[in-house]
């Protein structure tokens, strides 16, 4: 009895393991600048960073197409799915996904993150950066005596 609960045991064990192990598989990423953007067709065209690239290197870069599916969509006020805010050409984008042939297939997309772009909803950062040298928060702008 307890060598079959064992092995019950041991076999839910491994499918767990198994099961989980293709929801966690390894994406590639890519991080450009878009080229074009088409609604219709659910692209992208991206300029990719080349993380090594020296200024004045003359390696030629390359464009990738990144194919976008529904989830990746977002809806605005009036109901239409559009891209996210951060795709437009110019604009730089983060993608997470699979390359498919010459193109890429999108599982997440993101703007350039870090805080750009982002407003300063509290007035935090706008208050910090008039802090400066000889500050004094009672409004006395003097050094020691």
């Amino acid at each position: 009895m307890k060598a079959k609960i064992a092995l019950c045991t041991l076999f839910f064990l491994f499918f767990c393991i198994f099961r989980g192990a293709d929801s966690v598989a390894a994406q590639d990423f890519l991080a450009g600048t878009v080229l074009s953007a088409d609604i219709d067709r659910m692209e992208i065209e991206l300029l990719p960073v080349i993380a090594d690239q020296v200024e004045g290197d003359q390696r030629r870069k390359r464009s990738i197409t990144a194919r976008l599916s529904a989830e990746n969509l977002v809806v605005n006020g009036r109901g239409e799915r559009v891209f996210p805010g951060c795709v437009f050409p110019g604009g730089m984008v983060r993608i997470w996904g699979r390359m498919d042939g010459d193109s890429f297939i999108v599982s997440d997309i993101r703007g350039p993150g870090g805080g750009h772009g982002r407003g300063d909803p509290t007035g935090v950062r706008r208050r910090l950066q008039r802090m400066g040298p000889g500050y004094c928060p009672g409004g006395w702008q003097g050094g020691r005596q």
